[in-house]
């Protein structure tokens, strides 16, 4: 299956991007289908301080953050 046809199934949906480097494209091929939030990455650091620091879970603390409405959403350029 493929990656289109997966977000089919979701849609609509919501997600959310932590910007870096290679994260732009994706926020500008996905509005079509669904909603995406690219977290401001300030205000990421400003509310999440810890010590361990893994893509595993920076992913499920923005999904917690996105459940309850927490991101602040970077205004794209």
């Amino acid at each position: 299956m493929l990656f289109f046809d997966f977000l089919q199934l979701l849609k609509p949906f919501r997600a959310v991007v932590k910007p870096a480097a290679n994260s732009r494209w994706i926020y500008n091929l996905l509005p079509e289908e669904g909603t995406i939030l690219l977290a401001h990455p300030a205000k990421l650091c400003l509310m999440i301080q810890r010590r361990a620091k893994t893509n595993r879970l920076d992913c499920q603390l923005l999904a917690n953050l996105l459940r309850i409405n927490q991101i602040t959403p970077l205004n794209p350029p």
